[in-house]
């Protein structure tokens, strides 16, 4: 290796699948259901982006063929009632998710005092676990350190920091 002067960064994309593996707490019946458990997250990483520093543009992407990573922690997902799903249409229902996802991830760092990085967040339309649309906030640290546990007790307060943003 040798040190080269470039003007940019690279961001993995990746596909991130989530399993629960154990239920703790929940899920209450609400209809933005919370729970709180075990799971497994797995990552695969199939491409990068050169991403120019200071304006943020996009200069190029390419593939990469890396291992599938796996990490077993802990997580606090939220369900999307049926009745209130199929009323947004997919296209909408799928933007919104992702807009939860990053900003309970966000706003669930704020809450915990810990860096954003300390939490992963991810989206899904139908989940494996669950069979409903889902968003799991969950630690990027093995076994968890017990921010999950206390996101799950911060639940309305985490759904009212969203919506103000």
């Amino acid at each position: 290796m040798r040190p080269v002067d470039v003007d940019y960064y690279t961001d993995a994309l990746a596909s991130v699948t989530v399993r629960v593996l154990d239920t703790f707490a929940g899920p209450d019946q609400e209809a933005i259901s919370r729970s709180h458990g075990e799971v497994k997250i797995t990552s695969l990483a199939s491409m990068f982006k050169k991403i120019r520093f200071h304006t943020h543009e996009n200069i190029g992407a390419g593939p990469v063929h890396l291992p599938e990573q796996t990490l077993h922690t802990t997580g606090y997902w939220i369900t999307v009632d049926e009745g209130l799903w199929r009323s947004l249409g997919r296209e909408t229902l799928e933007a919104g998710l992702q807009g939860m996802a990053h900003s309970l991830r966000h706003v669930a760092s704020l809450r915990l005092m810990c860096d954003p990085r300390d939490l992963g967040s991810v989206a899904e339309v139908r989940s494996v676990t669950t069979r409903l649309p889902t968003v799991t906030v969950f630690e990027v640290y093995p076994g968890g350190v017990g921010f999950s546990a206390r996101l799950y007790e911060l639940h309305g307060e985490l759904l009212e920091d969203a919506a103000e943003l």
